[in-house]
């Protein structure tokens, strides 16, 4: 029987933190489109940018992109009513404080 040694390196995580941060923006509908009347779908995607780290804290920046599909606004005795579509972007920035998470 023989004795084997290997070395072993191990990285503990010292805190972990975690945050949920709600993007509220106002889009305007072009004024080449016709007016919103009622939401079909719509589809959100992140795109982080950049990470900057601090001792004790984290800012993240990014951009949200976003589409939706909405019924425009028309005669509503018709059994059929265009459809438009609109794809915006929007940039955030968030900074979380890792100390009160831990």
């Amino acid at each position: 029987m023989e004795l084997q040694k290997r070395s072993l390196h191990m990285e503990t995580p010292r805190l972990h933190a975690s945050k949920q941060v709600v993007l509220e923006d106002n889009v305007i509908i072009p004024d080449t489109n016709k007016d919103a009347d009622k939401l079909l779908l719509d589809r959100g995607k992140i795109t982080i940018e950049e990470v900057s780290s601090f001792e004790d804290a984290v800012t993240v920046k990014g951009k949200l992109h976003f589409k939706a599909l909405y019924l425009t606004e028309g005669n509503r005795s018709l059994r059929w009513r265009a459809a438009s579509h609109l794809k915006k972007s929007c940039r955030w920035r968030d900074f979380v404080q890792a100390s009160m998470y831990m």
